[in-house]
C-alpha cells in the first residue's frame, strides 16, 4: 500500500492530509462485442492496425471477441 503526505498552509493553519492508495489489478478475460451489421468493424480494424504497428500485443487483441448474433457471441465467449 502506498501512502502520500500532503501539507499545505491555509489562513495561518498547517493542514496535513495523509492518503492511502491501494493498487488494484484487474484481470479482464474477454470482452464481447455484438457486431450487428458490422457496426464495430471500424473499431476492430483500428485495433488490428494497432497490433500490426506494435502498439497492442496479439494476446491483448485476442481479449476482444465479436460476433454478428447474440447466440454466436455467447457461444464464442463460453468456448474461450
Amino acid at each position: 500500500m502506498l501512502g502520500v503526505n500532503f501539507r499545505f498552509f491555509v489562513h495561518g493553519i498547517w493542514i496535513m492530509v495523509y492518503s492511502h492508495f491501494t493498487i488494484v489489478y484487474v484481470n479482464i478475460v474477454q470482452v464481447g462485442l455484438l457486431n450487428v451489421d458490422g457496426y464495430y468493424n471500424s473499431l476492430l480494424s483500428f485495433v488490428d492496425k494497432a497490433v500490426d504497428e506494435g502498439f497492442i500485443s496479439t494476446s491483448a487483441r485476442n481479449i476482444i471477441v465479436s460476433a454478428p448474433t447474440a447466440k454466436e457471441l455467447v457461444r464464442l465467449l463460453e468456448v474461450n
